[in-house]
């Protein structure tokens, strides 16, 4: 019976527990929360039973208006009328005895100043952190739900200490002290069905076209249908969330972009991209200033694993990726990511939350003891370790680093062959946008941006190198200067003695660093290497094509080779006695195909220079032999100095 009961794990566990001086901290703190009874009926608490188990069974709730049953709700001793209805796409939601519910207030009904909530277990938004986000938000004067927790009844039983999460309503935006306006959601039934647990899930759906194909949706539908002004609202609205999805404006047109900047910022530094998602995200569409700005909700603080914003995340084009390509919410963004990981700001939010977060963090950890072993295993770490605040430190240091890289910039110059000007090549290293301050060489700073040879739609404002992908390297987000010599050289200074640099900094940020740019003095053409060409060479050589164009017959004579000579594979040369090639000192003959050179005593085959030297003869990589018979190789001088002071210099060749 004991091992049945597992009444020594029981105890094990909880003997653990009370072992631990924060379960005694916790059993010392007064429960002072407010209470929420709720009455529901037996056949409509039978109804809400039925559609768990069958949200159990499918792994997925699907709900709907028609689910919604009649309940009586008070709190301080009053008694209200409302709905109720099973809540929760996922199983943390209704798969224990702590399930959550939507509650909707009838008439002009409110509960803690709301008229629509939910009600569900605080592990569902990670206990306190989603209180912590929620509470940074609006301690920058953005927009975010009610978020607070209360002692539940149902029925008479006690269900513990709940989570109240305040939903989409009228309320919500006037305690966010914004004018009456509209809130804009996507439509997640796309997402639900490409994430939906086998064998319930559709495979012909893409998570990469989700944020371009999701329908947009204004929130309190029946609210925005009877007033004259919001139907208006709601047309501008929804047409500007699809020029973000069309990318036909660029998104600062679309949204605030000092909110927005901010608000992305907290959601880094508090680990909360969950909220980002899209079937998590909305919008405020402000009638004052006619842009979005959005909304913080279910943002699961640590749920998803720490992302670059500009390239990275779950999937391959969201609207976060859309938004940060807009140089003023970039901006935005990174200058108060940097002011939001110093430790004067995080010392002042760790000072302004700590008091009542604790507070509500030990009456959540009270009711840990007495429970089953396997919730106490499972919730280890947040009971014996966790500390959001050293957490959020942690993260913010990680981000600070990130910020102060070294070596933000790729660059490299080569001086042209005409020694005329030099071709200067910059390249992003991070996945984040770099702003390019200037160019300085002679001891002076110069405008990068009157030198540029070529860019990637950098425009007239700031000289911005684009973020590099996550993906793939992409030539076309290289920026190019090109200076003249005259620029550069002065009457006492030579190449050699030349130094140049690039002042760059992260694209938001203030504070710059240089560069210095390495200079390859020797001009680079890739056609001088023995097998820098891919197509046919034969220096306007007499032949013939045989056997489907494949075999190459020189005719006999003697011919001036005036350039290089180059087969690409997949030929067959064929070269005939009594043959002279009279090579320039700078023209070679390199082959990657075989050749059958057959002279004879009388009528030999001649390679030989025009002048005193010529570099050479070479056959390389071919697995078929060559055949060569009375050929004489006369004056040839190499390439490469090496031990041959009449060698030909070629790049290294």
């Amino acid at each position: 019976m004991l091992g049945w009961k597992n009444i020594p794990g029981f105890v094990k566990a909880n003997l653990v527990l009370l072992s631990d001086s924060r379960i005694w901290n916790a059993l010392a703190e007064k429960n002072d929360l407010d209470t929420i009874r709720l009455d529901i009926s037996f056949k409509n608490l039978q109804q809400i039973e039925n559609k768990r188990k069958k949200a159990i069974q499918k792994s997925r709730l699907e709900s709907s208006n028609e689910d919604f049953v009649k309940a009586e709700i008070s709190n301080l001793n009053q008694k209200q009328a409302c709905k109720v209805r099973l809540k929760g796409d996922l199983p943390d939601h209704w798969s224990g005895e702590k399930f959550s519910l939507r509650v909707e207030m009838k008439g002009d009904g409110l509960i803690k100043g709301m008229s629509r909530f939910s009600l569900q277990d605080p592990a569902t938004r990670m206990d306190t952190e989603e209180w912590l986000f929620l509470n940074s938000l609006k301690k920058e004067g953005l927009m975010a739900v009610r978020y607070d927790f209360v002692n539940l009844i149902i029925n008479g039983k006690q269900m513990g200490i709940y989570a109240i999460e305040e939903h989409f309503s009228k309320e919500m935006i006037e305690d966010n002290n914004r004018r009456e306006g509209l809130i804009l959601h996507f439509d997640d039934s796309l997402v639900w069905k490409k994430g939906t647990p086998y064998p319930y899930n559709s495979d012909n759906i893409s998570w990469a076209s989700l944020f371009r194909t999701s329908n947009i949706e204004a929130r309190i539908k029946s609210r925005v249908s009877t007033n004259d002004d919001l139907v208006k609202q709601k047309e501008t609205a929804i047409n500007l969330l699809r020029c973000m999805q069309n990318e036909s404006l660029i998104a600062s047109k679309v949204f605030n972009a000092d909110k927005l900047g901010k608000f992305l910022a907290l959601t880094h530094i508090w680990n909360a991209e969950h909220g980002l998602g899209l079937d998590d995200m909305n919008f405020f569409f402000d009638p004052i200033t006619c842009l979005l700005e959005p909304i913080g909700f279910d943002a699961e603080v640590g749920f998803y694993p720490h992302f670059c914003f500009f390239t990275s995340g779950d999937m391959p084009d969201t609207w976060v990726n859309f938004v940060l390509k807009d140089r003023e919410i970039s901006s935005s963004y990174i200058r108060y990511l940097q002011k939001f990981t110093t430790k004067e700001y995080i010392s002042s939010l760790t000072n302004d939350l700590k008091t009542v977060e604790n507070k509500y963090r030990k009456l959540i950890l009270s009711e840990y003891l007495w429970e089953d072993p396997t919730t106490i295993w499972k919730n280890a770490r947040k009971i014996f370790s966790f500390d959001p605040y050293e957490n959020l430190r942690v993260r913010c240091e990680k981000i600070t680093r990130e910020l102060s890289e070294d070596q933000i910039v790729y660059s490299y110059a080569r001086v042209r062959k005409d020694k005329n000007s030099i071709l200067i090549t910059l390249r992003n290293t991070t996945t984040q946008p770099i702003e390019i301050v200037s160019l300085n060489w002679n001891g002076k700073s110069q405008n990068a941006k009157q030198y540029i040879s070529y860019d990637s739609g950098i425009g007239n404002d700031n000289l911005i190198l684009p973020p590099s992908s996550k993906n793939q390297y992409d030539s076309t987000s290289d920026v190019l200067f090109e200076i003249p010599a005259h620029k550069l050289i002065s009457q006492n200074l030579d190449w050699e003695e030349m130094e140049i640099s690039v002042v760059a900094r992260f694209w938001g940020i203030l504070e710059s660093k240089s560069f210095k740019i390495p200079v390859d003095l020797h001009s680079f053409n890739t056609e001088m290497l023995p097998f820098g060409k891919s197509s046919l060479e034969l220096s306007r050589l007499p032949f013939e094509m045989e056997d489907n164009n494949k075999t190459i017959i020189l005719k006999k004579g003697k011919h001036e080779v005036l350039n290089s000579i180059f087969i690409p594979p997949g030929y067959q040369v064929i070269i005939e006695g009594n043959t002279t090639l009279r090579f320039d000192e700078n023209s070679s003959f390199v082959s990657r195909s075989p050749i059958d050179a057959i002279g004879s005593f009388k009528e030999p085959i001649i390679f030989r220079a025009a002048n005193k030297t010529w570099p050479g003869f070479l056959i390389s990589q071919i697995e078929k032999n060559s055949v060569f018979s009375n050929v004489a190789f006369l004056d040839t001088g190499g390439v490469g100095k090496g031990p041959n002071p009449h060698g030909i210099v070629s790049n290294g060749w």
